[in-house]
């Protein structure tokens, strides 16, 4: 009887504006249909969904979503949004709490 949780690391701007991501297609019900899609985009296509900034990253990220049939409003709400942030801040203090120096990491 195990449930394993996918938690972001969030070492910086550049993590965290992934963790954005991830915790927004979570609360958005997309997480499991995207997913995979996401990490094919970083790391197949060579596309970071990243920008130089936090809003240019929003910028991408959202168009990404719409090219993947979420709606955009939709998604800049919630990236914006409170329950995204309250993750973001879950994430940060379990990453302190364990002593994840890499990933992928697992953690009991």
């Amino acid at each position: 009887n195990v449930e394993f949780v996918r938690v972001p690391v969030t070492w910086g701007p550049q993590a965290n504006w992934h963790a954005r991501l991830f915790f927004t297609l979570q609360v958005l019900g997309q997480l499991d249909r995207l997913h995979s899609k996401v990490f094919d985009t970083f790391h197949r296509g060579g596309n970071p969904l990243l920008g130089n900034d936090e809003e240019s990253t929003l910028r991408i990220q959202r168009a990404w979503a719409e090219a993947n049939g979420i709606d955009g409003a939709a998604f800049e709400r919630e990236w914006k949004g409170f329950a995204v942030t309250t993750a973001m801040q879950r994430a940060n203090q379990q990453l302190r709490r364990y002593p994840i120096s890499g990933t992928p990491a697992l953690a009991v």
